[in-house]
């Protein structure tokens, strides 16, 4: 597409192409309200997770071999907000005119942008085939070692960069026509159609398939689940009373975690991801559509509260991680801890999903 004043005819900017850096937001009254909202999320998120990583440090049998999994993604939004965020807010917020025809500056911002948005697809995906592995094969899951649910997220990421890199390399060294005409470009990829169409197979196969596989299996999940309780209900009606007791307690408690679990999951994945996709295709193939890139940033500042749904989620369903939290917190503000809860009790064995 050659950037000329017919670019968009139909949009009435300042400038004639609304994918120019240089090009201000439509919206610009919405798009400071939710980044100065999004300072607040940031900030928030940053020290939530800190706070879960010294806990998990301070008492390492919390982690088990789905709880590892938590941990990465905890790890993956820290690093999201501590680094990639701040340069959003820094280009919403008027510090756009910074990136123009800084190449450096312009592919650390891409290469971040790509990288944590596919990662947190890639990651939540790993968890929903995890819990795919703990209903199809309770036997084995119960003796998984925590190193596989690392190995897992390595994995993910040499898949996420595999697909990245040749993007990421070529739109930094390309040269082209349109590439010297429009040397202010850094949202979309600098580069003749080929790489573009490019560009679509590998947001598809990163994070459109991630979240796609999350989407559609959770379903099945959680009729699967839900089957598994009733069996496990059936059983205990077998049992004598005293040791039916013993078990109902526990395993009512652990199935409705699991329901809530994904239910909750999907229910955000849906909510806050779908959006962001939509206005990010269009994006990339340069709609002409009115406000595109102001509804764009808007979608993904939309889609940050996840840094702090995703942790709060974990909480609520993690007994042992909200007790350990809260010894923390108490012995740094000088407050006694309760005398029941000085020993430390690890109620969810490795053989718990939760």
């Amino acid at each position: 597409m050659s950037l000329n004043q017919s670019a968009c005819p139909n949009l009435s900017r300042n400038v004639s192409d609304p994918y120019l850096d240089i090009a201000p937001f439509e919206l610009p009254n919405l798009i400071y309200a939710s980044s100065s909202i999004l300072i607040l999320v940031i900030f928030s998120a940053i020290l939530l997770d800190l706070e879960i990583l010294v806990t998990f440090a301070r008492r390492p049998r919390l982690i088990n071999p789905f709880s590892i999994h938590m941990l990465n993604v905890t790890v993956i939004n820290l690093l999201t907000a501590a680094i990639y965020d701040p340069i959003l807010l820094l280009r919403n917020l008027g510090g756009r005119e910074i990136f123009r025809g800084n190449m450096g500056l312009c592919g650390v911002y891409k290469y971040l942008q790509w990288t944590t948005i596919g990662m947190c697809a890639i990651q939540h995906c790993i968890i929903c085939m995890d819990r795919w592995l703990a209903v199809l094969h309770s036997n084995w899951y119960r003796t998984k070692p925590i190193r596989f649910g690392v190995n897992a997220t390595l994995i993910g990421l040499a898949y996420q960069q595999l697909w990245y890199l040749p993007l990421f390399l070529t739109d930094i060294v390309w040269v082209s026509a349109e590439a010297n005409r429009a040397e202010r470009l850094c949202d979309i990829t600098r580069a003749d159609k080929w790489l573009q169409v490019y560009q679509h197979v590998a947001r598809c196969m990163t994070v459109l398939l991630p979240q796609g596989i999350l989407v559609v299996s959770y379903p099945f999940l959680l009729y699967r689940i839900w089957g598994r309780t009733r069996v496990v209900g059936v059983a205990q009606q077998q049992q004598p009373q005293q040791q039916q007791l013993i078990k109902l307690g526990y395993r009512q408690r652990k199935a409705q975690s699991e329901l809530r679990l994904a239910l909750c999951s999907l229910a955000l994945q849906i909510f806050f991801w779908m959006p962001f996709n939509v206005m990010s295709v269009l994006t990339n193939l340069r709609s002409c559509l009115p406000y595109t890139l102001d509804v764009s940033a808007f979608v993904y500042m939309f889609s940050t509260l996840l840094l702090i749904l995703d942790p709060v989620v974990f909480l609520i369903f993690s007994v042992n991680m909200r007790r350990e939290m809260r010894r923390h917190l108490m012995a740094l503000l000088g407050k006694p801890v309760d005398a029941d809860s000085t020993a430390f009790e690890l109620t969810a064995t490795r053989n718990s999903a939760l």
